[in-house]
């Protein structure tokens, strides 16, 4: 869909852009990982991904914030979420 393809090309340009802040973006998805809408939860799934993958982002150093809200999607119905 066109709201997936966006959401690519902003990961894209966040994690190509040298001296993004990943810190101010963290609270963001923690926050949101809280949300019990499932396509929130995949998105929220796909940029924790995203950010691991990239060479310049340490995600240990978020995962405390990042933990409760992951935590809480391990019950999902949705197999996307509890997979990713």
């Amino acid at each position: 869909t066109g709201a997936e393809h966006l959401d690519r090309l902003v990961q894209d340009i966040v994690t190509e852009t040298p001296g993004f802040d990943v810190g101010r973006l963290v609270p963001v998805l923690a926050q949101r990982a809280r949300v019990l809408n499932k396509n929130i939860r995949e998105l929220v799934m796909s940029w924790i991904n995203v950010l691991d993958s990239s060479p310049t982002v340490d995600m240990l150093k978020y995962l405390p914030e990042l933990l409760e809200g992951l935590f809480n999607m391990l019950p999902d119905d949705c197999r996307g979420i509890r997979t990713k």
